[in-house]
């Protein structure tokens, strides 16, 4: 289905999803207070997940993601920046959609920061 097929038929995803449940731990940008959740699906260019808070459309959000795909036996830690695209009112807990603006791999003790380059993509903001 090519993009101007999928605005019109309400399809708004450019990238496909995959079904990765994986933990998350995120906040708002100018929170200091961190939340963890559980991925429903993922795509290259946004995550989907439950949560029991009311997040708003166009709010900024950092979220750590553990990969399940695994460099050398450890699996990576990878640091997001994006935007809240979606939300769905549940009776306790909102789907969430957000969409990824730049992503990075985090350092850790088998892949210290010398050894990851820092390549935090951006991505454009529709």
């Amino acid at each position: 289905m090519n993009l101007l097929m999928r605005h019109l038929s309400g399809e708004r995803r450019c990238a496909q999803r995959y079904e990765i449940k994986t933990p998350l731990r995120y906040r708002l940008r100018k929170s200091s207070t961190e939340y963890t959740a559980e991925s429903e699906n993922m795509s290259e260019s946004g995550v989907f997940f439950l949560f029991g808070i009311d997040l708003k459309v166009g709010a900024i959000v950092d979220l750590v993601v553990e990969m399940p795909i695994a460099l050398r036996g450890t699996p990576l830690q990878w640091l997001y920046t994006g935007h809240v695209v979606r939300v769905e009112h549940n009776n306790s807990l909102n789907r969430i959609g957000i969409q990824f603006d730049c992503y990075e791999i985090l350092p850790s003790d088998e892949f210290p920061a010398n050894l990851i380059p820092n390549f935090c993509i951006p991505r454009a903001v529709n």
